[in-house]
């Protein structure tokens, strides 16, 4: 009962969860996810996220297959964090495994940001790198199947979790944090939100970055039209502050 429970509250809305011969059945569910953030809220549990990080010399960043824009920018986010928190953070990314719009940002980066690519990696050198003490995070995702590349999760001995995607039965479970709220119109929101609680002299985030930030809510909210709140305008106040 208390693990349907928090699957309920995890995914957001009205709704009730039954299992029943071993399968889990949901009822409702119908309605916009419930606003579940408050300031305190999001700082505690990014204190949380901090004090993981802080206990892993290196952390990797990991999307979903065909990383679209907002999975992009999340892990940009992700990577600041990591930084602030004093660990070395890498991202992950296979360019046959990105779309066209991250295509075309992660191009512009090699060829305007030479020093930026650094804080990229393809999955098989990961998988190569990736030592037990390490922290994975996975942004945009929690399903096994969907993940850019699985073999890293495999390897990963600690993990987690941030993602505004409903969760099921079938997402992942062997995770050392997670955050995850339905209410957000991104994972790129729910992250800088996060950044506010974080020492933001120990990271930058240039214009160009801010501006991809960006990118990656209007793609999830097809240009503000679905899932906007007025917490996705604050963030996007935020990131043009800094020059998105």
């Amino acid at each position: 009962a208390e693990e349907q429970l928090e699957l309920a509250l995890s995914r957001g809305g009205n709704q009730a969860i039954v299992k029943r011969d071993g399968k889990t059945i949901y009822f409702g569910a119908r309605s916009e996810a419930f606003e579940g953030r408050t300031p305190s809220n999001i700082r505690v549990r990014t204190e949380e996220l901090v004090d993981l990080i802080s206990k892993h010399k290196n952390v990797y960043i990991l999307g979903h297959r065909y990383m679209d824009a907002d999975s992009f920018g999340g892990c940009l986010v992700a990577s600041k964090i990591a930084l602030a928190s004093g660990a070395k953070a890498k991202i992950i990314i296979d360019e046959e495994f990105i779309d066209a719009t991250v295509k075309e940002i992660y191009s512009n980066m090699k060829y305007s940001y030479a020093g930026s690519i650094n804080e990229f990696i393809t999955s098989s050198a990961a998988i190569k790198e990736i030592k037990e003490n390490d922290l994975l995070i996975i942004i945009d995702c929690q399903y096994q199947k969907l993940l850019m590349n699985d073999r890293i999760y495999k390897k990963a001995k600690h993990l987690a979790i941030i993602d505004h995607h409903r969760r099921n039965t079938e997402a992942i479970a062997n995770y050392d944090f997670i955050y995850t709220q339905p209410s957000a119109s991104s994972s790129v929101e729910l992250l800088v939100e996060m950044l506010e609680f974080v020492d933001s002299e120990k990271y930058e985030i240039t214009p160009d970055e801010a501006t991809w930030m960006i990118m990656g809510i209007i793609v999830d909210t097809n240009s503000f039209m679905f899932h906007t709140t007025f917490r996705t305008f604050n963030v996007l106040s935020k990131l043009q502050r800094f020059g998105g």
